[in-house]
């Protein structure tokens, strides 16, 4: 008997399309609207994978959609920091408490 496919295998699955499918509309420099709970998702999807470097472009094209986002600008700020980019990470923490 095969294995079930279960919730969490589902859900890896999901969250992965949704950055194929971001990643490839980035690619094709595309104009399209990215909601905040898929932000978050993705957030996660790449901080899970280090890949701190698509997590920075993709809060970077939410912050385009959300200018006002406080919780943006510390996803950044985090970013910022993980990359070692600690004056630029600073300034997006102070943004955020704006």
């Amino acid at each position: 008997m095969p294995d079930a496919f279960s919730h969490n295998d589902y859900e890896d699955h999901r969250i992965k399309k949704i950055a194929e499918d971001f990643e490839e509309r980035m690619k094709r420099e595309e104009l399209f609207f990215i909601d905040l709970v898929q932000v978050d998702e993705l957030f996660d999807y790449y901080a899970a994978s280090g890949d701190w470097r698509k997590a920075e472009g993709m809060i970077a094209f939410a912050i385009q959609t959300y200018p006002t986002n406080s919780e943006l600008y510390l996803k950044s700020a985090r970013i910022g920091f993980e990359q070692g980019k600690f004056t630029q990470s600073l300034g997006h923490r102070e943004r955020s408490l704006l």
